[in-house]
Protein backbone atom coordinates (compact mmCIF):
# COMPACT_ATOMS: atom_id res chain seq x y z
CA UNK A 1 0.00 0.00 0.00
CA UNK A 2 3.01 2.52 0.64
CA UNK A 3 4.08 1.71 -3.14
CA UNK A 4 0.45 2.16 -4.56
CA UNK A 5 0.40 5.65 -2.38
CA UNK A 6 3.61 6.97 -3.14
CA UNK A 7 3.32 5.87 -7.28
CA UNK A 8 -0.58 7.59 -6.82
CA UNK A 9 0.70 10.96 -5.91
CA UNK A 10 3.11 10.63 -8.43
CA UNK A 11 0.31 9.86 -10.76
CA UNK A 12 -2.02 12.56 -9.82
CA UNK A 13 0.50 15.70 -10.22
CA UNK A 14 1.34 14.17 -13.79
CA UNK A 15 -1.95 13.93 -15.03
CA UNK A 16 -3.17 17.15 -13.12
CA UNK A 17 -0.05 18.96 -15.17
CA UNK A 18 -1.43 17.08 -18.52
CA UNK A 19 -5.25 18.69 -17.36
CA UNK A 20 -3.60 22.40 -17.17
CA UNK A 21 -2.20 21.70 -20.32
CA UNK A 22 -5.15 20.47 -22.27
CA UNK A 23 -6.93 23.78 -20.76
CA UNK A 24 -4.30 25.64 -22.19
CA UNK A 25 -4.93 24.65 -25.44
CA UNK A 26 -8.63 25.05 -25.06
CA UNK A 27 -7.75 28.87 -23.98
CA UNK A 28 -5.72 29.32 -27.08
CA UNK A 29 -8.92 28.17 -29.18
CA UNK A 30 -11.20 30.60 -27.19
CA UNK A 31 -8.91 33.02 -28.37
CA UNK A 32 -8.27 32.29 -31.76
CA UNK A 33 -4.97 33.52 -32.06
CA UNK A 34 -1.39 32.46 -30.73
CA UNK A 35 -0.42 35.95 -29.89
CA UNK A 36 1.50 35.91 -26.59
CA UNK A 37 1.11 31.92 -26.29
CA UNK A 38 3.82 30.19 -24.41
CA UNK A 39 6.28 27.99 -27.41
CA UNK A 40 6.63 26.00 -24.17
CA UNK A 41 3.17 25.33 -22.83
CA UNK A 42 2.22 25.19 -26.16
CA UNK A 43 3.62 21.51 -27.21
CA UNK A 44 3.29 20.43 -23.19
CA UNK A 45 -0.53 21.22 -23.79
CA UNK A 46 -0.19 19.32 -27.44
CA UNK A 47 1.29 16.39 -26.08
CA UNK A 48 -1.46 16.44 -23.19
CA UNK A 49 -4.84 16.30 -24.75
CA UNK A 50 -6.26 12.94 -24.20
CA UNK A 51 -3.83 11.62 -21.76
CA UNK A 52 -4.95 9.57 -19.12
CA UNK A 53 -2.84 7.91 -16.53
CA UNK A 54 -4.07 4.46 -15.03
CA UNK A 55 -4.67 3.96 -11.27
CA UNK A 56 -1.46 3.45 -9.96
CA UNK A 57 -2.56 0.60 -7.61
CA UNK A 58 -0.26 -2.56 -6.69
CA UNK A 59 -3.38 -5.45 -7.02
CA UNK A 60 -1.33 -8.27 -6.83
CA UNK A 61 -1.65 -9.37 -3.18
CA UNK A 62 -5.16 -8.75 -3.05
CA UNK A 63 -5.48 -10.85 -6.38
CA UNK A 64 -3.60 -13.75 -5.28
CA UNK A 65 -5.75 -13.88 -2.12
CA UNK A 66 -9.19 -14.02 -4.20
CA UNK A 67 -8.10 -16.29 -6.77
CA UNK A 68 -6.76 -18.48 -4.95
CA UNK A 69 -9.57 -19.26 -2.04
CA UNK A 70 -7.01 -17.88 0.66
CA UNK A 71 -9.23 -14.71 1.63
CA UNK A 72 -11.06 -17.24 3.42
CA UNK A 73 -8.21 -17.38 5.77
CA UNK A 74 -8.36 -13.96 6.92
CA UNK A 75 -10.39 -14.12 10.13
CA UNK A 76 -10.81 -10.70 10.50
CA UNK A 77 -14.30 -9.36 9.10
CA UNK A 78 -12.91 -5.85 9.73
CA UNK A 79 -10.45 -6.59 7.02
CA UNK A 80 -12.12 -8.84 4.78
CA UNK A 81 -14.94 -6.35 4.02
CA UNK A 82 -11.99 -3.15 3.49
CA UNK A 83 -10.40 -5.39 0.89
CA UNK A 84 -13.75 -6.19 -0.49
CA UNK A 85 -14.49 -2.01 -0.28
CA UNK A 86 -10.94 -0.94 -1.58
CA UNK A 87 -11.39 -3.66 -4.59
CA UNK A 88 -14.52 -1.59 -5.26
CA UNK A 89 -12.74 1.85 -4.94
CA UNK A 90 -10.41 0.42 -7.25
CA UNK A 91 -12.33 -1.10 -9.64
CA UNK A 92 -14.10 2.67 -9.94
CA UNK A 93 -11.23 3.81 -10.74
CA UNK A 94 -10.42 1.63 -13.65
CA UNK A 95 -14.00 1.95 -14.84
CA UNK A 96 -13.52 5.81 -14.62
CA UNK A 97 -10.27 5.49 -16.52
CA UNK A 98 -11.72 3.56 -19.67
CA UNK A 99 -14.48 5.91 -19.51
CA UNK A 100 -12.06 8.96 -19.87
CA UNK A 101 -10.13 7.05 -22.38
CA UNK A 102 -13.43 6.33 -24.73
CA UNK A 103 -14.81 10.06 -24.79
CA UNK A 104 -10.90 11.50 -25.33
CA UNK A 105 -11.24 8.72 -28.17
CA UNK A 106 -14.20 10.25 -29.43
CA UNK A 107 -13.36 13.74 -30.18
CA UNK A 108 -9.63 12.35 -31.35
CA UNK A 109 -10.62 12.96 -35.14
CA UNK A 110 -10.99 16.76 -33.77
CA UNK A 111 -8.20 17.39 -31.43
CA UNK A 112 -6.06 14.29 -31.33
CA UNK A 113 -2.24 15.56 -30.29
CA UNK A 114 -0.57 13.65 -33.63
CA UNK A 115 -3.83 15.75 -35.80
CA UNK A 116 -2.15 19.06 -34.33
CA UNK A 117 1.03 18.40 -35.71
CA UNK A 118 2.40 19.12 -38.64
CA UNK A 119 2.29 15.87 -41.02
CA UNK A 120 5.61 15.12 -42.49
CA UNK A 121 3.50 15.23 -46.30
CA UNK A 122 1.23 18.22 -46.48
CA UNK A 123 -2.23 18.16 -46.11
CA UNK A 124 -2.54 14.21 -44.79
CA UNK A 125 -3.50 14.63 -41.61
CA UNK A 126 -3.94 10.74 -40.68
CA UNK A 127 -4.92 9.14 -37.11
CA UNK A 128 -1.30 7.53 -35.43
CA UNK A 129 -2.23 3.69 -36.75
CA UNK A 130 -2.46 5.04 -40.02
CA UNK A 131 0.96 5.97 -40.24
CA UNK A 132 3.24 4.65 -41.95
CA UNK A 133 6.70 5.84 -40.80
CA UNK A 134 8.30 5.60 -37.76
CA UNK A 135 7.43 9.27 -36.75
CA UNK A 136 3.87 8.59 -36.62
CA UNK A 137 3.85 10.82 -39.83
CA UNK A 138 3.97 14.02 -38.24
CA UNK A 139 7.21 16.82 -37.03
CA UNK A 140 7.16 17.88 -33.78
CA UNK A 141 5.82 21.17 -34.81
CA UNK A 142 2.04 22.24 -34.17
CA UNK A 143 0.45 22.75 -37.25
CA UNK A 144 -1.06 26.16 -35.97
CA UNK A 145 -3.86 26.94 -38.48
CA UNK A 146 -5.39 23.41 -37.53
CA UNK A 147 -6.01 24.10 -33.68
CA UNK A 148 -7.32 27.44 -35.28
CA UNK A 149 -9.55 25.60 -38.15
CA UNK A 150 -12.55 24.20 -36.09
CA UNK A 151 -14.85 26.96 -34.50
CA UNK A 152 -16.02 23.93 -31.89
CA UNK A 153 -12.73 23.32 -31.10
CA UNK A 154 -12.71 25.30 -27.94
CA UNK A 155 -15.37 23.71 -26.75
CA UNK A 156 -14.51 19.97 -27.64
CA UNK A 157 -11.02 20.33 -26.09
CA UNK A 158 -12.71 21.81 -22.96
CA UNK A 159 -15.20 18.53 -23.04
CA UNK A 160 -12.28 16.10 -22.91
CA UNK A 161 -10.97 17.97 -20.39
CA UNK A 162 -13.99 18.28 -18.22
CA UNK A 163 -14.14 14.36 -18.08
CA UNK A 164 -10.25 14.49 -16.94
CA UNK A 165 -11.20 16.54 -14.51
CA UNK A 166 -14.21 14.11 -13.49
CA UNK A 167 -11.12 11.26 -13.44
CA UNK A 168 -8.88 13.34 -11.75
CA UNK A 169 -11.66 13.38 -8.63
CA UNK A 170 -12.38 9.92 -8.91
CA UNK A 171 -8.49 9.43 -8.62
CA UNK A 172 -8.58 11.24 -5.34
CA UNK A 173 -11.01 9.08 -4.35
CA UNK A 174 -9.49 6.13 -4.94
CA UNK A 175 -5.88 7.57 -3.17
CA UNK A 176 -7.75 8.73 -0.19
CA UNK A 177 -9.42 5.03 -0.01
CA UNK A 178 -5.74 3.64 -0.39
CA UNK A 179 -4.88 5.69 2.77
CA UNK A 180 -7.99 4.72 4.48
CA UNK A 181 -7.39 0.99 3.86
CA UNK A 182 -3.36 1.06 4.29
CA UNK A 183 -4.21 2.64 8.24
CA UNK A 184 -6.77 -0.31 8.63
CA UNK A 185 -4.43 -2.93 7.68
CA UNK A 186 -1.25 -0.99 9.69
CA UNK A 187 -3.92 -0.42 12.92
CA UNK A 188 -4.73 -4.46 13.03
CA UNK A 189 -1.11 -5.69 12.37
CA UNK A 190 -0.24 -3.73 15.15
CA UNK A 191 -2.66 -4.74 17.73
Amino acid sequence: MHESIESQVSAQEQFEGAIVGTDYIAEIQRAGSFEGVDEARLIFGLNSIGWVVRPATTMVTIRELQSTGNISLIRDVAIRTAIGRFDKSFADAEFAAQQTLGFSNAAAPEFMTYSYMQPNVPGEHRAVTEAEDASYGYSHQPDRERILQNPDAAEITSWVSGWDKYYAAVLVQHHRDTIEFRDLIRDRLEE
